[in-house]
């Protein structure tokens, strides 16, 4: 009853066929899909800098606070 014949094992290797081919033809139009968008979009001319970046902050030597251009007072040796 739960034997295994020709006609199971043909099925059963059709089946992993079926499957096999239907996942890689699926890889295959994803990839394709990929290098369609990829053509589409114009290349930037140069990348954003992201809103959050970080600066490089330098210490003032007249009142000791770090700031990265130059910090509120007048005698600021930034």
């Amino acid at each position: 009853m739960l034997g295994v014949s020709f006609g199971k094992v043909v099925v059963l290797v059709a089946v992993i066929a079926v499957v096999w081919f239907a996942f890689r033809w699926l890889r295959i139009r994803e990839a394709e899909a990929r290098s369609k968008v990829g053509k589409q979009t114009p290349p930037a001319a140069q990348p954003e800098e992201p809103a959050n970046a970080a600066q490089d902050l330098r210490r003032c030597s007249t009142c000791g606070t770090f700031a990265a251009s130059r910090c509120q007072r007048r005698d600021c040796a930034l």
